[in-house]
Order: structure tokens, then C-alpha cells, then sequence
């Protein structure tokens, strides 16, 4: 095994692949018994029984212009209350735009819609979202942006989530 990895290390050296035969100190052959076996990657859902950690990262409340108001279906597929702020993209890390819409918007679920256009104090709220199964050995975590506001005694929020992968269940909090 250790010839074949000598023989591997100077042919990449040799060839120009590789700068430094430093880079191959923790290089794994097929066979090598060395590591974790609790440290491979798992690429699998976590299912429904994992239990869900929220970390908050961030949050501010700015005051921004609302632009219109209007109900749509646009980005729900249901008749849907909503208004338009503009100016939000300049403050958020995702696109809170849907898909045809005139500015970035956030959703309100009851029947009132504001009737005339005003400024708002609108929360951005950034998290980890962590979901951990402890016999499965797995966390996948998520980076969640909420936004909302209370507009004439009416919520609006607008939420996006991206997966940002799979850790090593020990580098999530409250893993052991």
C-alpha cells in the first residue's frame, strides 16, 4: 500500500499535477484502514423523525417604503394579499422577488390589503436551521431569511431557505 501511494505521490509530482508532495499526507487508498468510519459524508434526508435546531445569525428591522398593494396569485398559485417593496433587495441575501412580480413582496394570508402606499418597519431575520438524526449520524443544515411586517393590523412575510448541505453530525450544535 505505502509503495503505491509513493508511486502515486511522484507521478503527480513528476507530471506537474501537483506542487507539493505535502498534499498527500492524508490521502486514503482503496484498503487503507485509517479514519473514521463515523466521518463519512452521508448524502441522505434526515426524515421526518429529525429533531430541528434553529440558530439565529442576524436580525435587523428597517424602515422601508411600501410601494403597492395589490392580490395576486403570482408565486402561490391561490388569490394572495401582498405588498411590493422595492427598496428590500438592497437589505436581504436572497431574492424575495417572485417570479413576475413588479418589486421584491411579502405575502399576507388574511383579506385585508392596505389601501394606501407608506413606510414600514420590516424585520429581516437570518438563521441556521439545523436537522440532525442522531442514529442516522446526519445534519443537514439550511440558511433561512424571514421578513416580515405588521401592516393595518395584517402580517406579511415573505421566507427562503437554501440548503447548504451536510456536516459531520459532531460539527452541529447540540450533537452529543
Amino acid at each position: 500500500m505505502k509503495l503505491l501511494k509513493t508511486t502515486l505521490i511522484t507521478l503527480l509530482l513528476t507530471t506537474g499535477i501537483a506542487h507539493s508532495a505535502d498534499t498527500f499526507n492524508d490521502i486514503l487508498l482503496p484498503g487503507d484502514d485509517r479514519g473514521n468510519p463515523d466521518l463519512v459524508p452521508v448524502r441522505e434526508n434526515p426524515g421526518p423523525n429529525a429533531e430541528t435546531i434553529k440558530e439565529s445569525i442576524h436580525s435587523k428591522t428597517v424602515e422601508l417604503n411600501v410601494t403597492g398593494y395589490k392580490v395576486t396569485r403570482l408565486g402561490y398559485g391561490t388569490p394572495t394579499a401582498k405588498i411590493l417593496v422595492p427598496d428590500l433587495a438592497k437589505h436581504t441575501l436572497f431574492n424575495h422577488r417572485n417570479d413576475g412580480e413588479d418589486a421584491p413582496c411579502l405575502a399576507g394570508f388574511g383579506f385585508g390589503v392596505p389601501q394606501t402606499p407608506a413606510p414600514a418597519e420590516i424585520t429581516i431575520k437570518i438563521s441556521n436551521e439545523y436537522r440532525i438524526n442522531r442514529e442516522k449520524k446526519i445534519c443537514q443544515v439550511f440558511l433561512v431569511e424571514d421578513v416580515d411586517t405588521t401592516m393595518d393590523g395584517q402580517t406579511f412575510f415573505h421566507t427562503k431557505v437554501k440548503d447548504m448541505g451536510f456536516r459531520y453530525i459532531g460539527d452541529c450544535p447540540a450533537s452529543e
